[in-house]
């Protein structure tokens, strides 16, 4: 069999195993390029091939290696990585899709990268993984700093294409421009929604792209991004405010001679992070969500306050990194009792709950209790109209086992 053959076979043996994503396969044009060092896909749906890499291949390899490519554009992860750096993108997402093929029976070539040579989990999310690659420090860790999708002699190159993250090359572009090929965001994400809905209706789907697929149907909006947004803009807006300062010399202090007078500096919110840790909230899920709320107020405020109790406040804090958190309950719920304490003893400028919300709320917001958002994990709870912002947190995040 010619290459070119051996890649349309491999094309139709995805489709029967997958028939749901056949929007995908039928949709990516595929073209040989010797300047490709292997195999790339492009974010206007382009699947770019070296034949010498595919020569190298069995068949059930290249299966794999097709499917993997194409799994970059359903999980958008060129649309996903929002200015995150794009090789540590790149290779969280490969931990992520060959995490799921090899779990699926896939053949993987040799040396393909996996989460077990970082001491990760399986199964993760590309997101999860890529936090975990941000924690690892200056290690001196011989090819792992690389993606995948360079499979055979050079596998771990990290270089899979802006339709996996990647920075556009000007080959990829050459071939959006000689092709007209022009693949809208809402075209990309109409065909994503219509995979996932016969996903969901299809009886022999995989677990790991069914909850994908759940996922994607059941939030519309990312928890993360909406959390990132209403604290940033909250926090925004309080920093415009000023004080005054006596710590910081006037720049006019030289026309007031001996009246030593105050310096205006940008004001730094206050903010109050309440878990409640009754016996119906996991403390991994209370973790990743304070993680995720540490990573953004890092770079806004210094000013955190930790709360933790059930029916009462059993732990209150300042802290400065996730490690200081402390999680002290497990009996019943008393949300306002905790709102109460903070809104006396803390007065913050941001208060951000983390609960399923199954609690008895008061009809009054406590007073000296200012902005307040509620982040209800797993939770169909209703929350008093006098809370400022709900967000939904659905913890069966794609890859995260329960």
């Amino acid at each position: 069999m010619k290459i070119n053959e051996n890649i349309l076979a491999a094309r139709l043996v995805l489709y029967k195993k997958y028939p749901y994503i056949s929007k995908i396969i039928f949709n990516v044009a595929i073209f040989n390029d010797d300047r490709i060092p292997s195999m790339a896909i492009t974010k206007d749906w382009v699947l770019l091939y070296n034949e010498d890499f595919v020569s190298q291949l069995s068949f059930e390899e290249l299966v794999t290696v097709f499917c993997h490519e194409y799994m970059h554009l359903l999980y958008q992860h060129a649309e996903r990585r929002a200015g995150r750096e794009h090789l540590k993108w790149n290779i969280a997402a490969d931990l992520q899709i060959n995490s799921n093929l090899k779990a699926d029976g896939f053949k993987l070539p040799q040396n393909s990268l996996l989460p077990s040579k970082f001491g990760f989990a399986d199964n993760l999310t590309t997101d999860e993984y890529y936090d975990l690659l941000s924690e690892i420090k200056n290690e001196n860790r011989e090819g792992t700093g690389n993606g995948s999708c360079e499979l055979g002699s050079r596998v771990m190159s990290g270089n899979c294409g802006s339709g996996a993250g990647g920075i556009e090359t000007e080959i990829e572009k050459e071939y959006a421009m000689k092709n007209n090929r022009k693949i809208l965001e809402v075209e990309k994400e109409m065909i994503v929604q219509s995979i996932a809905q016969e996903v969901r209706s299809a009886g022999n789907a995989p677990g790991w792209i069914k909850r994908w697929a759940n996922l994607k149907l059941n939030s519309v909006v990312d928890w993360r991004k909406e959390l990132r947004a209403t604290i940033a803009n909250t926090v925004e807006v309080l920093k415009g405010y000023t004080q005054y300062t006596f710590t910081k010399i006037n720049r006019r202090q030289s026309a007031y001679g001996n009246i030593i007078m105050p310096s205006l500096i940008a004001y730094q919110p206050n903010v109050c992070v309440i878990a409640d840790t009754s016996g119906s909230m996991q403390e991994a899920e209370i973790a990743r969500m304070i993680a995720e709320i540490e990573k953004i107020l890092k770079t806004v405020t210094n000013r955190l306050t930790f709360v933790a109790g059930d029916t009462e406040v059993a732990v209150c804090k300042k802290i400065t990194r996730i490690k200081e958190v402390e999680f002290v309950g497990g009996g019943g719920t008393n949300i306002m009792q905790l709102l109460k304490f903070v809104a006396e003893k803390i007065r913050p400028d941001i208060c951000i709950l983390l609960t399923d919300g199954y609690t008895e709320w008061s009809k009054i917001k406590p007073k000296w209790l200012k902005k307040l958002i509620v982040c209800l994990i797993n939770s169909e709870a209703k929350t008093p109209e006098w809370t400022d912002k709900v967000i939904k947190i659905n913890d069966t995040i794609f890859g995260i086992k329960k």
